[in-house]
């Protein structure tokens, strides 16, 4: 484990990636703003999870040319993303999306989450997102994750 900025972001995934991104209470806005600040360092990287805030930054900046959004929800601003071709709906049950990562059906680079501050013994927790964002953490070749200050430890 080691510490970095937001901005090395870019060096880390590389141009070319398959990421996976923490859902709802554990999405990592910090990493969210530094891959939309550093897109030009990507040339295709392909983006998995649900529908959340993050959603609505990459169809508002239309970041389609080098972001392919891949999820398991829509919304009003994924609909818009599928209707400019640059958003794949990927049908499943809530309860499926573990599996999908956790089976290898969906290979990933990079899982970009939001924990918890570190224990006294380094620990950290997934706090309220105890969903998929633990399958995609347990399966991505390089995990970086953000402290959220505000996410609960839980057991």
């Amino acid at each position: 484990m080691k510490n970095i900025k937001p901005d090395d972001i870019a060096e880390i995934i590389g141009p070319q990636a398959k990421i996976g991104i923490g859902n709802a209470c554990a999405e990592p806005q910090t990493l969210i703003d530094s891959l939309i600040k550093n897109r030009d360092s990507f040339e295709e990287i392909e983006i998995y999870g649900m529908i959340h805030y993050w959603t609505e930054r990459f169809v508002q900046h239309n970041l389609g040319e080098r972001f392919r959004l891949k999820v398991f929800m829509v919304d009003r601003f994924t609909l818009d993303g599928i209707e400019k071709g640059y958003t794949e709906y990927i049908p499943c049950r809530y309860s499926e999306i573990p599996e999908l990562f956790l089976k290898g059906l969906i290979p990933l680079d990079v899982a970009l989450i939001s924990i918890s501050p570190p224990s006294a013994g380094g620990n950290c927790s997934f706090g309220v997102s105890s969903d998929f964002t633990t399958a995609m953490a347990k399966t991505a070749r390089t995990v970086v994750a953000e402290i959220n200050h505000q996410m609960p430890w839980v057991f």
